[in-house]
């Protein structure tokens, strides 16, 4: 072989060496992006089943290392994916996946409660990546953590200030559910209807649909419009998959109901939580909640005695201290009235 047609051969050897590199590493590449969003998906997924599943009035706890809980949120696999997504940065910090990472980033970091870094991270991708396909969810995700913050002012700044952006239905309606999330916490109901009602004939998550209903409802029951109230909450219950939400729309139904002097009805909208396993934790609420129609319906009597078998029984915690605080307003009231009858007499 000449020395000519040797470093021929080293070089195409070489090139060859240099592309299967090139080759491996993209590919690399690609699979660590591709199991990121895989898992990322997944993480989602479980997440939106805990919430659906989890027992209402209990909150949602992280799933431990080794122990898998398909009813908790999986924090371990979003720090997992936040190592990863790291990494992909480190390694690859050009890449055209960069606002990608950014954006699960951020999501994993408001999964995990992280509010103040899940803000940074949708701030760092608004500010780099001002053309990204995520530019409109980031804003909103961006309010949503500093919401999360009780940082209201903020929020609602940076929604009101990017409204031009937001031009996608579903954006459109987060930003509006988001609006009316500050202006709940703020105790303004008119503000929340006005922009509750504004995305109402946008088609969007149901879930998501179901829970504006019941923010409609407790804002028009502050505003005493009661008709649209019952039927916003009636919507909800038809809506929702979330125990709390049906819960707390019975709860709301039932109590209009007694105050109307409907108490059947309001006996019937708290009646399925007794049967309905979702509500197994919560008993004592239920029991509580049904005490206080027949309160209502003038029957204090009875109301003390279903909360007194009901305490005779019950474990300490938050119901069995609701039921004893109703029983106390109940027995007071019935003081009082019995000695109101004895003056007049």
């Amino acid at each position: 072989m000449t020395t000519r047609n040797y470093r021929l051969r080293s070089l195409f050897l070489v090139g060859c060496a240099l592309a299967t590199l090139v080759f491996a590493s993209g590919c690399a590449y690609y699979n660590t992006f591709y199991n990121i969003k895989r898992d990322f998906k997944a993480a989602e997924k479980q997440s939106a089943r805990a919430q659906v599943n989890q027992p209402a009035g209990q909150p949602v706890q992280p799933s431990r290392p080794g122990q898998p809980a398909p009813g908790n949120i999986p924090i371990q696999q979003y720090q997992t994916i936040l190592q990863s997504c790291a990494k992909l940065l480190e390694f690859y910090p050009k890449s055209t996946w960069v606002d990608d990472a950014l954006m699960i980033m951020g999501v994993s970091y408001y999964r995990t409660e992280e509010y103040a870094r899940a803000e940074r991270k949708f701030t760092e991708l608004l500010t780099i990546f001002p053309n990204s396909k995520h530019v409109e969810m980031s804003i909103v995700w961006r309010a949503r953590a500093l919401l999360a913050q009780d940082k209201y002012d903020e929020a609602e700044a940076v929604l009101t200030g990017s409204e031009s952006k937001l031009i996608s239905p579903e954006a459109k309606a987060a930003a509006g559910r988001t609006l009316a999330g500050i202006y709940d916490k703020r105790k303004q109901p008119e503000e929340a209807v006005r922009y509750l009602e504004q995305i109402q004939s946008i088609s969007y998550d149901r879930d998501d649909k179901a829970s504006d209903y019941l923010t409609l409802g407790r804002s028009y029951l502050l505003l005493e419009r009661k008709g649209d109230a019952r039927q916003a909450l009636l919507k909800c219950l038809g809506a929702t998959s979330s125990a709390d939400e049906a819960f707390e729309s019975r709860q709301l139904l039932a109590e209009m109901s007694a105050n109307d002097g409907n108490y059947l009805e309001a006996r019937n909208y708290l009646r399925p939580l007794q049967t309905d396993r979702r509500f197994i934790d919560r008993g004592g609420d239920v029991l509580v909640e049904l005490a206080r129609v027949e309160a209502v319906a003038g029957d204090p009597q009875l109301c003390i005695q279903m909360l007194e078998e009901y305490c005779a029984k019950a474990p300490q915690g938050e119901s069995k201290a609701k039921a004893y605080y109703l029983q106390g307003t109940v027995a007071r009231d019935k003081l009082v009235q019995t000695r109101i009858r004895k003056i007049q007499v």
